[in-house]
């Protein structure tokens, strides 16, 4: 993840989360809409290891090397698309989740 922007990634997926948790929590929830609001605070906060796990060590390796000057190796650019569409993925997910558990309210 690149520096300006990982504190701010991590602190909307943590605030999506524990809204999506609190909602879940909630004692007007049916059983159906808590298991809605949970799947998708879920599917949220998937994205933090993913990102840590698989995306990091290739966005260090891009980094770096524009920070030498570089250009970054062409295996990693082409690594990077598909590990990023995984987050996009959970996150459109998780959207669509918790917007069908808005609309059951």
């Amino acid at each position: 993840m690149f520096p300006k922007v990982a504190k701010f990634q991590s602190t909307i997926v943590l605030a999506g989360t524990g809204a999506a948790a609190v909602q879940a929590v909630r004692g007007e929830a049916s059983p159906q809409q808590r298991g809605l609001w949970l799947a998708g605070a879920a599917l949220l906060l998937a994205n933090l290891p993913w990102t840590l796990v698989k995306l990091m060590p290739v966005n260090k390796v891009i980094v770096d090397a524009g920070a030498q000057g570089k250009a970054a190796p062409k295996e990693q650019l082409e690594a990077w698309g598909p590990l990023h569409n995984v987050r996009t993925a959970l996150g459109t997910a998780s959207a669509l989740v918790m917007g069908y558990a808005v609309w059951k309210l």
